[in-house]
């Protein structure tokens, strides 16, 4: 062989060599402080080459109860979407029980930014006929690869349940991910059930609050008993770093279990309320006919507020309004015309306003009927000036579009 490729396997060689030595002093060395305590409350070890978490696994039976509901209710919810033929935020048509990932975690801070540790990924899925609740642990910044590796390999399924999580939750996995992108699988994609917002939508006028822990005590009549606060889970994580002692980390594992639990029986509910399977207030009925027709659903939406205008209550009035907004789409001018009168004789200023207007466009362009038309762009006059709390902006808009129709109409009567 000659010099030169005697030289060239000398430098592979002392190459290899230096990449093994540099491979070996780059690895990290950690010790697990307390593992027999964490092993004692049901956590496992969870290790990689970039450092370790904990891993906690909890299974309940068809048969546990959350709140109200069970876990085979929540099945019985899932079942009941797949004979819903219209689109709607919370529709689970087409996935199967095991395919609803519920989600919510634990952090230091109620920022985006790196300096907001996510520390608890908690999870629960369908899994044989049994609800299989998942909780992985930080146990120091730094560990995020292994904390990843463990949640990741969890993800095989088609649809998030959160509550609030567009917003909060999964934005923050998403820019902890970044970080270390390269050093673990890619996040999955998945459909969102975010139900803050189907609370928000249903329950305005029943709470005063929409924090999971009203929803809760006041809709779902789960009762916590004792629990950690979440706005003291940064405080509790520090004093874990500090100390080691994971007393602190058990009662904020067991505050997320308690909310992921609670998403199961919300979701519950939530279908249930829409699909009529438990009764519902009147508010609550209104603004799911309300919600079906934001959605395009005019079928059910007219029969949700048919079934609710047979009631004389306080939301009577506004029931019979929407009602009418939904045959005037179906050019079912007959029934629209019938909710108009009787509003304008009994609804609110804001209704009488709105009907009378819709009276006059009605009598002006489809019965040609002036005169009739112009009495009630002047009854619309009279209530839009009775009408005190109408925002300024919109008053002007109003009172300049019935003077034009009030000239117009003494036109064609001249």
């Amino acid at each position: 062989m000659s010099l030169k490729g005697k030289l060239q396997r000398m430098k592979n060689h002392l190459s290899t060599n230096a990449e093994t030595e540099q491979k070996k002093s780059s690895s990290p060395t950690f010790t697990v402080t307390n593992k027999q305590t964490w092993e004692e409350n049901g956590y496992q070890l969870y290790e990689s080459s970039e450092g370790y978490c904990f891993i906690k696994k909890q299974v309940y039976p068809l048969d546990y109860k959350l709140g109200k509901y069970t876990v085979h209710d929540f099945i019985n919810a899932v079942q009941l979407w797949q004979s819903y033929h219209h689109k709607h935020p919370l529709s689970a048509k087409g996935y199967q029980d095991s395919d609803l990932f519920f989600f919510d975690t634990e952090s230091t801070g109620l920022g985006h930014g790196v300096g907001n540790h996510l520390f608890i990924l908690g999870h629960a899925r369908m899994i044989n006929n049994e609800l299989v609740l998942t909780q992985h642990i930080l146990p120091e910044p730094g560990f995020e690869v292994p904390l990843y590796e463990s949640f990741l390999k969890e993800c095989n399924v088609q649809a998030l349940v959160t509550y609030n999580g567009k917003a909060f939750d999964w934005p923050l996995v998403e820019t902890k991910h970044a970080l270390i992108r390269n050093e673990v699988p890619k996040l999955p994609s998945f459909g969102h059930f975010d139900l803050f917002h189907a609370c928000k939508r249903l329950f305005k006028h029943e709470l005063p609050s929409m924090k999971l822990a009203i929803i809760e005590k006041d809709v779902l009549d789960i009762t916590r008993g004792e629990d950690v606060p979440g706005y003291l889970s940064g405080m509790i994580y520090q004093d874990f770093l500090q100390r080691k002692d994971p007393e602190g980390m058990f009662a904020l594992a067991l505050h997320n279990e308690r909310d992921i639990l609670s998403l199961v029986a919300l979701y519950t509910h939530l279908s249930f309320l829409v699909h009529k399977n438990v009764k519902a207030t009147a508010s609550i009925g209104f603004e799911i006919g309300r919600w079906e027709a934001y959605e395009g659903n005019r079928e059910q939406a007219i029969l949700q507020f048919e079934q609710l205008a047979q009631v004389d209550d306080q939301w009577s009035a506004q029931v019979k309004y929407e009602l009418a907004c939904q045959y005037k789409k179906d050019h079912d001018w007959e029934k629209a015309v019938a909710l108009w009168m009787v509003l304008a004789e009994r609804g609110d200023k804001k209704i009488k306003v709105n009907v009378c207007i819709e009276l006059a466009k009605y009598l002006e362009h489809k019965d040609k009927k002036f005169e009739e038309a112009l009495i009630f762009t002047n009854r619309a006059l009279d209530e839009l000036a009775k009408w005190e709390a109408i925002q300024i902006k919109k008053r002007d808009r109003l009172l300049q579009e019935l003077m034009k129709r009030k000239i117009r109409l003494l036109k064609k009567l001249s």
